[in-house]
C-alpha cells in the first residue's frame, strides 16, 4: 500500500522529501538506491514498470510526458539516469535534449519500433533495448550506465 501511494506521487511528478544530498559531484558515490526516470505514455505499463523497478531497488519517477522529465531533470540533481519509450511522439527530442543538457546522464531507450531509431548514434552511456524486455535486464542496463559515469 506505501508502495503504491509513494508511486501515487511520483506519477505526478513530484520528487518526495529526502534527506540527502540533492546533487552528485565528481568523485562522489552513487546512492545505493539510484534515483531514475521512467517515461511511459501508457498508465498500466508505467505502473507495472515503477513497481517492478522499486521492488529490484530503484527510487523512480514515473512520468507520462516529456516536458515532466525535462522539469524533474532540472529541479532535481540526484537523478542518476531515465528509462524511456522512444515510441512517443516527442520521444527522440526528449532523447536528444537530455544528451545535450545532462551528458552524465545514463539513458535506456526500450522501442517496440526500433525503425524509429534509425541512422542514431547511440552514446556512450546510452542503450537501447527492444520491448518487451525483461525487467532484470532493464535493471541490469540501467545499473550499468549508472555505474560508468
Amino acid at each position: 500500500m506505501a508502495e503504491r501511494a509513494a508511486l501515487s506521487q511520483h506519477n505526478e511528478g513530484d520528487a518526495p522529501e529526502r534527506g540527502r544530498q540533492a546533487a552528485w559531484e565528481d568523485g562522489d558515490a552513487y546512492p545505493a538506491a539510484p534515483e531514475i526516470v521512467l517515461l511511459e505514455d501508457d498508465v498500466m505499463l508505467r505502473t507495472a514498470m515503477a513497481l517492478a523497478l522499486q521492488r529490484y531497488g530503484l527510487v523512480v519517477h514515473a512520468m507520462g510526458a516529456a516536458e515532466q522529465v525535462r522539469r524533474m531533470l532540472g529541479d532535481n540533481g540526484a537523478i542518476a539516469g531515465i528509462i524511456m519509450e522512444i515510441g512517443l511522439g516527442e520521444g527522440r527530442a526528449l532523447l536528444t535534449d537530455v544528451k545535450q543538457a545532462w551528458p552524465r546522464m545514463a539513458i535506456v531507450v526500450l522501442t517496440g519500433r526500433p525503425d524509429l531509431l534509425l541512422g542514431y548514434a547511440t552514446g556512450p552511456r546510452e542503450a537501447h533495448l527492444l520491448k518487451p524486455c525483461p525487467m532484470p535486464r532493464v535493471v541490469t542496463t540501467i545499473r550499468g550506465l549508472i555505474a560508468k559515469r
